[in-house]
Parts: C-alpha cells; sequence; structure tokens
C-alpha cells in the first residue's frame, strides 16, 4: 500500500484521528498509577492502597518533512486536521495508532487532545508556497474514565 513516494512504499507509523504520520515521528506514553497511604491499625508504617491508574498522558512529535509537492500538500493538511481538532467544543475523542498495530497496544488508544504546536524553522524552503519541513507535536489524554 503506496501513498505519496514513486521510490518507496509509504505506511502510516502513527495515526491520530484524521492525522497521519508516515515518518520522522516519535510517541512518548506517560501512565501513573494512585496509591492512597493509610495507617493500619498495631502498624508502625503506612500502607499504599491502589486508587486507581489515570488516563496515560500522549506525546507526539513529528518532523514533516516532504519529498515531493504532493507530500507537501499532506504535511500541511495534517497540521491543518489538529488545529480544527482543537476548534471543536469540546474536541470529540478520537482513535491513535502508534507504531506496531495492531500488536504494540500500549500506543494505540482512544485520545483526546490538549495542546498543538507548530513551527517551521528560519531558511526551510517553499514548495507551492507551502513549508517542506514543518515541526507538528501534540500533547494528548487517553479517553478513560477516571
Amino acid at each position: 500500500m503506496g501513498f505519496l513516494s514513486a521510490y518507496h512504499t509509504d505506511i502510516p507509523w502513527c495515526t491520530v484521528g484524521w492525522i497521519i504520520i508516515l515518518y520522522h515521528c516519535n510517541v512518548s506514553v506517560n501512565t501513573a498509577v494512585n496509591y492512597d497511604e493509610r495507617p493500619v491499625f498495631g502498624s508502625h508504617g503506612l500502607y499504599a492502597t491502589w486508587t486507581g491508574t489515570a488516563p496515560r498522558d500522549v506525546s507526539v512529535t513529528a518532523s514533516l518533512v516532504a519529498a515531493n509537492t504532493l507530500e507537501c500538500l499532506f504535511n500541511a493538511l495534517s497540521v491543518y486536521m489538529a488545529h480544527d481538532w482543537t476548534q471543536e467544543s469540546p474536541p470529540i475523542c478520537r482513535p491513535m495508532f502508534g507504531p506496531g498495530f495492531p500488536l504494540f497496544w500500549v500506543y494505540s488508544m482512544p485520545v483526546r487532545i490538549l495542546n498543538y504546536s507548530t513551527d517551521v524553522a528560519e531558511g526551510v524552503h517553499l514548495d507551492i508556497m507551502i513549508p517542506i519541513q514543518i515541526n507538528l507535536s501534540l500533547s494528548l489524554k487517553e479517553c478513560k474514565a477516571i
């Protein structure tokens, strides 16, 4: 299944909702387990009682580098979709599929967007007025009851 390149097969490395990232991407997942420290009668210490596991925090950072005009448009569309997602009231949960899906499930979950950031470095060349390289960062939260 090829997407945009005439010289190699592009497959989604990470997808978040409608945002498809083909390569040059880092995904970080953070899980917090919550405990309540309680004294126990007859004991000289405190015991940790599990109170729940918080929804996972996910950080996706990508350097969207285009090899041709079609990839420039594709990358610009991904940035637009991230921005559009933040404008929903409230932003809905969307599926995220990370690397190794479906076998590596730790990176695949429904998520809600918390923040997105994008930048274009000085001196990046343009193709039909679209930057060839765009940096995109997403902060996401797993959609899970607390």
